[in-house]
């Protein structure tokens, strides 16, 4: 009966000590395993990520979603892609997960694990203030794959110094090091000397009545094509003569901004040809005149391009070789 004992323990133990080392090999190796997977990695070939839209009133594309992945967090949050902004901007995640607060300093985030797209490491810059908070923390709660949490935006800096590929048609992007070759040489590139990719902001030209004009290229505005001071909405839409002018309310973090819209009477066309004049152009909203006369002043921007010119089209903006260009199917 003792000897029985001795091995009964023994085995217990033994069955104690397999277990503790199953679990540390779990947490070492797979709870808080970060994703391997970068674009980095997959130089020679294009790795997609879903793009995720937004819906409105107005629109089944309202703004462009990407997945974020914070830590080892298992929540489904996104951030909205929005190359209007010069740095990537997290809200801040402590009241949902308190841990997280030894990542910030001085409310700054450093080396917070942020994996974005296709689970590629990004490093926040550390002069990125944690500048607002969720608007309903109990968000924190949710684990349901179809409700998705926007924690802030993703800026320039994701794509500085590496090629961005945009497949609108098939909501989908890809951010990477070099191009296939035979992705390549189907690339009609953007033949214009005001083509600016290479350093924020990024500048599209379009053509109005035959001249060259130079917008800022903002993927935030996924609804909008061409976003214009009032003096140059005037100009080019005859002071919204030539059709209806709708009034759109939009929302923005919880604010509402009106905007105005028409169909130009100018003549718009892409600098591939492509006749833009039958889609509207709009002003109002949160951005003054007065930033637009510096835009013009400083940059010779007129104003902000948005998705809806390339809504059917797959984007490539290349800030290695400061081109800008689209894939010919």
């Amino acid at each position: 009966m003792k000897k029985v004992l001795q091995i009964s323990s023994w085995m217990l133990i033994i069955i104690v000590l397999f277990c503790s080392s199953c679990k540390v090999y779990y947490n070492s190796f797979y709870a808080n395993k970060s994703p391997s997977i970068t674009t980095k990695e997959f130089t020679k070939e294009i790795v997609w990520t879903s793009i995720k839209w937004t819906k409105d009133e107005y629109s089944g594309r309202a703004s462009l979603l990407i997945p974020i992945k914070i830590d080892t967090i298992s929540n489904k949050f996104y951030v909205q892609f929005d190359l209007g902004v010069q740095r990537t901007r997290i809200t801040s995640l402590i009241k949902g997960f308190p841990y997280l607060s030894k990542y910030t300093v001085d409310s700054k985030y450093k080396n917070l694990p942020i994996y974005l797209g296709n689970n590629e490491k990004f490093l926040l810059e550390e002069k990125v203030t944690i500048d607002y908070e969720l608007n309903k923390p109990q968000d924190f709660l949710l684990k349901d794959s179809t409700v998705y949490i926007k924690i802030g935006d993703v800026g320039y800096d994701y794509i500085k110094g590496r090629i961005l590929i945009t497949d609108f048609i098939n909501s989908r992007y890809s951010v990477t090091d070099e191009l296939p070759k035979e992705f390549e040489n189907k690339i009609s590139w953007i033949n214009s000397s005001k083509v600016k990719a290479k350093k924020w902001s990024v500048h599209i030209p379009i053509k109005i009545n035959g001249k060259e004009r130079v917008f800022m290229y903002d993927n935030g505005s996924s609804k909008f094509t061409l976003y214009l001071s009032k003096k140059s909405w005037d100009e080019i839409t005859n002071n919204g003569s030539n059709g209806k002018i709708d009034s759109l309310k939009l929302s923005s973090w919880g604010k509402d901004y009106y905007y105005m819209r028409a169909k130009p009477v100018q003549k718009i066309m892409s600098m591939f040809d492509e006749d833009l004049s039958d889609k509207k152009v709009y002003y109002g909203g949160q951005i003054n005149e007065r930033l637009f006369n510096l835009m013009n002043k400083f940059e010779g921007v007129e104003g902000m391009i948005g998705n809806e010119y390339f809504r059917d089209k797959v984007l490539v903006i290349d800030t290695k070789s400061d081109r800008i260009g689209i894939y010919n199917q």
